[in-house]
């Protein structure tokens, strides 16, 4: 699981824990339509704190309670990262 999809799924886990609809996070966060769904739809490499900082407030949790969790440990992380690395040399081996 890469950055990106661990933040993806962090949101998804909260708005079931929080009982929100995307479209409400969406509302209520104030980030834009087109911001929002290429975060969700992992188009979006990066984006600004400040995007994270909405989704944050409309959750109602503090940066570091949406960094708590499992997804983002370094070994989860590490894993898929490992994962690329290898893949990057089954493809130059194949070349």
């Amino acid at each position: 699981m890469n950055k990106n999809d661990a933040l993806v799924c962090r949101i998804l886990e909260l708005c079931g824990q929080k009982h929100l609809s995307l479209s409400m996070l969406k509302r209520l966060s104030g980030v834009s339509d087109q911001t929002f769904a290429a975060i969700l739809n992992g188009r979006h490499q990066s984006f600004k704190f400040t995007s994270l900082l909405k989704i944050c407030k409309a959750l109602d949790v503090s940066i570091a309670e949406f960094f708590d969790s499992d997804l983002f440990s370094g070994e989860v992380l590490r894993e898929q990262a490992d994962k690329r690395k290898g893949n990057a040399d089954w493809k130059r081996k194949k070349q």
